[in-house]
């Protein structure tokens, strides 16, 4: 696995150290993964109220940051739990598909892992820093999607809720990007906390995937209301 992953990063800005580091990453956002479908499945199992998972993951994250990096168990418990609670918050959405079409988180899962994959590659193929300059973009748009999020409680627009499905998949998607060279930059200068740059790409994926899935609910939804209509009009004729 570690001379597939060299090969992978075999361009002339990775070291064998940097390559080290992101399999270290790689390894921590796998597990993430997991812990984190694991928090899917608790949540269709108890149908605990779902609002718990941000309060949590807000502490998590403080809690990281703040917590001396030499406690790697205790910190990888922190980010495991994170991970769980961000599971546990989208587990209503992925209930739902389930019961429309289990096919549509199975495709929701495999679109996420190509979209995450293929702009991986683009972030560690490309020259370095060469997308650093998105950062100032994505964090506008991020900006832009949290005031629309927060407009749309009162409007209730489905023109602005399908802006905020499709535009905050591009912009997750450029986060993939702008992150892991952001990471790369960081290990450069010091910064090897693989644990807090696994979660960056945890949270990257997540907003991948939840938007994804939205988008095959809807679409899936369409094609029921079209039929439907097609139906009542040759039942009519």
């Amino acid at each position: 696995m570690s001379t597939v992953f060299e090969s992978f990063t075999s361009t002339q800005t990775f070291t064998k150290g940097l390559s080290e580091h992101l399999q270290k990453v790689y390894l921590t956002l796998g597990v993430g993964c997991i812990v984190g479908w694991l928090g899917v499945e608790a949540f269709m199992a108890s149908h605990i109220s779902p609002g718990l998972a941000l309060p949590v993951s807000l502490l998590c994250i403080v809690l990281l940051i703040f917590t001396d990096k030499s406690k790697m168990y205790f910190r990888f418990a922190i980010y495991s739990t994170l991970c769980f609670s961000q599971g546990y918050g989208v587990g209503a959405l992925v209930e739902i598909a389930n019961i429309v079409d289990p096919v549509i988180v199975t495709t929701a899962l495999v679109t996420t892992s190509v979209v995450f994959i293929s702009f991986s590659i683009v972030a560690i193929k490309s020259e370095r820093r060469s997308h650093l300059y998105l950062g100032g973009l994505l964090s506008s748009s991020l900006t832009f999607l949290l005031l629309a999020e927060l407009v749309n409680l009162f409007l209730d627009s489905v023109m602005l809720f399908n802006i905020q499905v499709y535009f905050g998949l591009l912009v997750f998607s450029g986060y993939v990007i702008f992150d892991t060279q952001l990471i790369v930059e960081k290990y450069f200068a010091g910064d090897q906390d693989h644990i807090l740059h696994a979660l960056e790409l945890f949270l990257d994926m997540v907003g991948i995937f939840v938007r994804v899935l939205i988008i095959l609910l809807q679409e899936r939804g369409n094609r029921s209301e079209s039929r439907s209509k097609q139906n009542s009009s040759r039942a009519t004729r």
